[in-house]
């Protein structure tokens, strides 16, 4: 018999608009396990309504928040029972979330939107907010926060590079 195991990923606070749309706040820095076509589970289960739900729309609001849609709520009424619930999902699917936990941004470029290329992760520094990657190159040792407001997208191949978004004061340039 197998045992699958759940990873809380987000609540639902409320309705947003007359759509089927929630707003939701993302558990652990977890948005970038959410994208269409996720499956999470609503708990604790509706009594009335779907308990399986696949994300048809996922927008960021702020930092923690997003505007998701799922293919089955089609109306703002359905929406609305979902207010207070929380979502988890299988750890299986969270594939994103444990690489992204491991080592491997080590030896990958980084490329910054204003300041061009920042070298590449020679260290990866764990802390009980966030990882932290150092990064080595013409700037000398970039100590680079992996968050949200920090990395604008990761590679998808092996030869792509890392790209982020540097908030001032962390590069004396």
């Amino acid at each position: 018999m197998s045992h699958l195991s759940y990873e809380l990923v987000a609540r639902i606070s409320k309705m947003r608009g007359l759509t089927g749309e929630v707003t939701a706040t993302c558990a652990r820095d977890l948005p970038f396990c959410l994208h269409e076509g996720f499956d999470v589970f609503v708990v604790p289960p509706l009594l009335y309504g779907p308990r399986h739900l696949t994300i048809s729309s996922v927008r960021r609001l702020d930092d923690s928040n997003v505007a998701l849609g799922f293919e089955q709520v089609p109306d703002a009424d359905a929406a609305s029972e979902l207010s207070g619930h929380w979502l988890l999902a299988a750890e299986d699917d969270l594939e994103f979330e444990e690489s992204f936990d491991e080592q491997w941004a080590l030896g990958f470029e980084v490329v910054d939107e204003r300041y061009g290329s920042l070298g590449t992760v020679s260290e990866i520094i764990q802390t009980p907010a966030n990882d932290v990657w150092v990064v080595t190159g013409p700037y000398g040792e970039v100590l680079v926060p992996v968050i949200d407001e920090t990395i604008v997208s990761l590679p998808e191949t092996d030869d792509e590079p890392i790209t982020t978004k540097i908030m001032d004061g962390l590069i004396d340039a």
